[in-house]
């Protein structure tokens, strides 16, 4: 039964992993609609080059393309934008050794009006800095009559010059041969390795699932069909108690 049990949990966890990548690619082409082909080209040579997982790199594209278009950015230019502050998240992550996704929140929330989040990075992004990006800009006005297209595109200008000077930009391709990066070009492979396998295990997922909803529906229309105590004979408690403990062991590896 135990064994049983961590081929479950293996076959589930390699199904979630699929069943992931199958969201995130239908969520990427909504999401980058018309220019899906070219976003995913840069992201998919970008997953090459450094060593990251595809699907990955997709969901913190769609977070920033989601962002921008937000905004009002027309689709091509905030497609663009969220390819460059998916790459520059690689390369903060990289410089400052934290997580990818930990620079992707950073900057989401930084080019939300949150310039703390980045303070430590030596980036500053605080009112008087965007007040001289702005007249850098051309701009005579102040930052709370800017629009939040204009002030995001200044905080996008600061964020890029800052991390220029401080050599954070291309961090992650200097040190694509180094133990920490190892390590996460090691975990990337491994989740590609996930998704190729459970790709494989979803139909039968599905099927498998199917299955226990109908059982779950058929044992819930007969009970509450039932008016009188129900009475089973030995037989029958052996094969209801064999039906519950499978059902219990689906719901606690679905809840792991």
């Amino acid at each position: 039964a135990f064994v049983g049990q961590q081929i479950f949990q293996l076959g589930k966890q390699f199904a979630d992993a699929a069943g992931e990548m199958e969201t995130v690619e239908r969520s990427f082409a909504r999401s980058f609609a018309g220019i899906a082909d070219s976003a995913q080209n840069q992201l998919k040579k970008l997953s090459s080059t450094l060593g990251r997982n595809e699907t990955a790199l997709k969901k913190g594209a769609i977070s920033f393309n989601a962002f921008f278009s937000g905004l009002g950015f027309v689709s091509k230019e905030a497609a663009n934008m969220s390819v460059k502050m998916q790459t520059l998240s690689l390369d903060l992550a990289s410089f400052f050794g934290i997580a990818d996704s930990n620079a992707q929140k950073r900057f989401l929330a930084a080019l939300a009006g949150s310039p703390e989040v980045l303070d430590q990075f030596g980036i500053n992004l605080k009112e008087a800095a965007l007040q001289e990006e702005l007249f850098n800009m051309g701009l005579d006005t102040s930052v709370q009559k800017t629009n939040e297209m204009t002030k995001t595109t200044a905080r996008l200008s600061i964020i890029m010059r800052a991390m220029t000077d401080n050599g954070i930009v291309g961090d992650a391709k200097r040190t694509i041969n180094t133990y920490a990066t190892t390590v996460t070009r090691t975990e990337a492979s491994l989740k590609d390795l996930a998704i190729s396998i459970g790709d494989k295990f979803i139909p039968i997922a599905k099927t498998m699932l199917n299955i226990v909803i109908d059982l779950a529906d058929e044992m819930e229309r007969f009970f509450n069909s039932s008016e009188k105590e129900i009475k089973l004979n030995k037989e029958q408690k052996k094969e209801f108690n064999a039906i519950a403990q499978s059902l219990l062991q689906y719901a606690r590896g679905t809840e792991q």
